[in-house]
């Protein structure tokens, strides 16, 4: 019998069935959320990956939480989109509300998931990104205020690039580009050089993984480029060496030894800039 995609996920992550019970009841005691027994659940599995049973909203959630998955990359039927009129009337009356202070919550919720990703890694992460992207594309589309705008698409372009790194770590390939190509998008909104570089680079590891070596040295000279007259020294030392990086896998061993010498030198004496914190990805430092 031909498996289910939720199966495949599992599989192509490289878990035994056991492992992920293990993983599900982490999760769900992590949520408090009540769940069957390691026993039952066995079999339910079972059932979920050879398509002879639904998995109900609830386990939804969970897996989507330890794959790093979306509804549709695991076979479950698309998240609800609410769009009825009453939603739609809200999140306008909400747009026109936004003021300093939302923009800075959205802003903390983003360096609040930046720091739990530090510490314990992404696993519970990509559905809080993914709420947190929602409500800042809503704001984003309702809002004409100038300013708040710009920052609103700032906050967008971190949250999406730290979502897009995640979705990275899980080889949740295509979810991970598409989070950065909407982090580039929002950069470009937010009028932030800084940010894009950022996340162009990063947008390139991607394609290290995938081993299209090339076209990550094009994205990570792309980077640079833009970085090149407008962000801080720290960031463009770190362009610089990511650059390195990639062209030493192109093979490129003197391009590549040259982009770390200029790194060297591009890294100042202090070495401390909050212009630069959200410049820096695990992978990369």
């Amino acid at each position: 019998m031909v498996g289910t995609r939720l199966q495949a996920v599992r599989k192509q992550l490289g878990y035994s069935a056991d492992e992920v019970i293990r993983m599900l009841l982490r999760r769900a005691d992590a949520l408090a959320v009540p769940v069957m027994s390691a026993t039952s659940l066995k079999t339910k599995v079972s059932r979920w990956e050879n398509g002879h049973e639904a998995v109900s909203a609830q386990y939804q959630r969970l897996f989507r939480d330890i794959y790093g998955r979306t509804n549709e990359e695991v076979g479950f039927l698309p998240e609800q989109d609410d769009s009825d009129a009453d939603e739609l009337v809200a999140r306008i009356t909400v747009a026109r509300r936004i003021d300093a202070d939302m923009v800075e919550r959205f802003r903390q919720q983003v360096e609040n998931a930046r720091h739990v990703d530090r510490r314990f890694g992404g696993v519970v992460l990509l559905d809080q990104l993914r709420s947190t992207i929602k409500q800042l594309e809503g704001l984003l589309t309702f809002s004409t205020a100038q300013g708040h705008r710009e920052a609103l698409a700032g906050i967008l372009t971190e949250a999406s690039a730290l979502a897009g790194w995640e979705a990275l770590d899980r080889a949740a390939f295509n979810q991970a580009w598409d989070h950065h190509e909407r982090a580039k998008a929002a950069a470009h909104q937010a009028e932030s050089p800084v940010l894009l570089a950022h996340a162009t680079a990063q947008q390139a590891f991607i394609l290290i993984d995938l081993g299209e070596i090339r076209g990550a040295v094009d994205l990570l000279e792309s980077a640079r480029s833009v970085a090149e007259h407008t962000a801080p020294s720290l960031l463009r030392a770190w362009l610089a060496a990511a650059h390195g990086e990639g062209l030493a896998a192109a093979g490129r061993r003197d391009d590549a030894l040259r982009a770390f010498d200029t790194a060297n030198a591009l890294v100042p004496t202090d070495p401390v800039d909050p212009a630069c914190r959200t410049c820096f990805s695990p992978k990369l430092t």
